[in-house]
C-alpha cells in the first residue's frame, strides 16, 4: 500500500496522560513515523534514519505506523507505561 506523507502534526487526543515512545530503528534503510490524529486520520510525524531513534511524547491509546519504502510495516498503541521502546528492523 503505497503512503502519501501528510503534514507533520502534533499527536493529541482527549486522553490527559502522556507517555513517551521510543523508535529504536535498527533496520539498514530509514522508516517513517506515522500516527492516527484524535480524528482517526493518519499523519506522518518523521522519518528515523537506519541505526537512530527518536523520543516522542504521546498520549496514551493513540495507534502509531511504522512504514518503510513506501509499505505499512507495523502499528502500535500506546499503553500507560511511561516508556514504550518500539525496535523496528530486527
Amino acid at each position: 500500500r503505497a503512503i502519501a506523507p501528510a503534514a507533520t502534526t502534533s499527536a493529541n487526543t482527549a486522553t490527559s496522560q502522556v507517555v513517551k515512545l521510543r523508535f529504536l530503528n535498527a533496520s539498514p534503510r530509514d522508516m517513517d513515523i506515522y500516527f492516527n490524529d484524535e480524528n482517526g486520520e493518519t499523519r506522518y510525524l518523521a522519518t528515523v534514519q537506519s541505526g537512530y531513534q527518536l523520543t516522542q511524547p504521546s498520549p496514551v491509546g493513540v495507534r502509531w505506523h511504522v512504514a518503510q519504502d513506501d509499505q505499512w510495516k507495523e502499528t502500535y498503541e500506546t499503553t500507560s507505561e511511561s516508556l514504550q521502546v518500539i525496535r523496528f528492523g530486527d
